[in-house]
C-alpha cells in the first residue's frame, strides 16, 4: 500500500478530527491483517496489542523526533516504560512508506524494511494553515483557532470558537 500526501486545491473541507479518526479507523479495519487502529490518545489499546500480539519484537515508527510528545509527563513516562518493558525499538524522525504482507518499509532517520506480522496504525494530527495564509496575504482578517492553530480536543476548539465569536 503506497501512502501519499493529498492536497485539496481551490476549496476547503472542514471535518472534526474525531470524525476523521473514526472514518480512518473504519477504513483501516477493512484492510486484511489490520487488527486494531488507535486514533488519538488510546495508549491502553496500543499497550495491550503490543503485549499480546507480537511475534516479531515491537517497533514504533514515529515521524516526529520523539515518542508521545503530546502526552503529559506521567502518561508519557508510563508509555515509554511499557514500550521498554516489551523490548520495543523506537524509530523516530522516520515515516512509513509502504506496508507489505510481511513487513513495513520506512524512510527518514531509518531506511529499511522491518519484518512485521502485526501493524498497529496510530493516526496523528497536523495543523493546516495554508488557506488562512492565503487569505491573510489577500488582505482578509483571519483568526486561526482550533485544530488549525494546534491539534487538540474538540471541547477546547469549540470554546475557542465561542470566545472569538463573542469578541468579534
Amino acid at each position: 500500500m503506497d501512502l501519499q500526501n493529498m492536497d485539496l486545491q481551490g476549496g476547503s473541507l472542514q471535518i472534526s478530527t474525531e470524525v476523521v479518526g473514526k472514518i480512518a479507523r473504519c477504513a483501516a479495519l477493512e484492510v486484511d491483517g489490520v487488527a486494531e487502529v488507535s486514533c488519538g490518545v488510546q495508549n491502553k489499546k496500543l499497550k495491550s496489542l503490543l503485549e499480546s500480539a507480537s511475534i516479531q519484537p515491537p517497533v514504533v515508527v514515529e515521524m516526529r523526533d520523539g515518542i508521545a510528545l503530546d502526552e503529559g509527563p506521567a502518561p508519557r513516562k508510563d508509555l515509554l516504560q511499557d514500550l521498554a518493558n516489551n523490548g520495543a525499538k523506537a524509530y523516530t524522525s522516520t515515516t512509513v512508506d509502504e506496508i507489505t504482507d510481511h513487513s513495513v518499509i520506512v524512510s527518514g532517520a531509518h531506511n529499511e524494511e522491518i519484518p512485521a506480522d502485526t501493524v498497529v496504525l496510530a493516526i496523528g494530527r497536523v495543523s493546516n494553515t495554508a488557506l488562512a495564509e492565503e487569505l491573510t496575504a489577500a488582505g482578509v482578517d483571519v483568526r486561526i483557532i482550533g485544530d488549525a492553530k494546534e491539534p487538540g480536543l474538540a471541547g477546547a476548539a469549540i470554546r475557542e470558537g465561542y470566545l472569538l465569536g463573542r469578541h468579534l
